[in-house]
């Protein structure tokens, strides 16, 4: 909402055509990406929030490149221009990030290394252990479907990758005993 706001305040100065897209990309990943992703590598993003980033995303890159909306596209002409191909657009222009949610889980990845690096006894384990441990079996669980944790995710999400630690699958997430 913040990063939404704060595009909206500067929708004039980006769109401004005395300024290069160079100049603009720059902003926009100086500005708009750091609000984005501050502290997003340990949060665990629903596939709809993680949609909804990358929409962002996808919605500023259309105002650097000075393309319609998809929707707008779609009414007037039958179609819109996808999301594949403003990306496609935006490389060829020289824009070299990436999306939100593919941020999101590089940086998701790479905390999880440190955090398995860091033997027990340090200060890191020490701050994170209730958010990154698994949960156990018998334990009085609350109603309602399971709430999805960090270090299950991201432990599956590493599995499914191919860059778990030691080579063998994680643990079934919600069975740990």
């Amino acid at each position: 909402a913040r990063a939404g706001q704060t595009y909206g305040k500067l929708k004039s100065f980006i769109n401004n055509a005395a300024l290069t897209r160079d100049w603009r990309f720059q902003v926009y990943r100086a500005v708009f990406q750091s609000m984005i992703l501050y502290c997003m590598e340990s949060v665990w993003l629903k596939p709809q929030q993680a949609k909804r980033l990358d929409a962002f995303h996808f919605k500023a890159l259309r105002s650097i490149l000075g393309l319609k909306s998809a929707y707008f596209g779609h009414i007037t002409t039958g179609h819109g221009i996808p999301h594949s191909e403003v990306a496609e657009r935006a490389k060829s222009e020289g824009y070299t990030g990436r999306t939100p949610s593919q941020e999101v889980t590089r940086r998701r990845m790479k905390l999880l290394g440190h955090t398995l690096r860091h033997p027990e006894e340090t200060e890191h384990k020490g701050c994170f252990h209730s958010s990154h441990r698994y949960r156990e079996v018998g334990k009085h669980h609350r109603k309602g479907r399971p709430r999805a944790h960090w270090v299950e995710g991201a432990m599956l999400e590493a599995h499914l990758r191919g860059k778990h630690a030691n080579g063998q699958p994680p643990p079934k997430p919600h069975l740990i005993g």
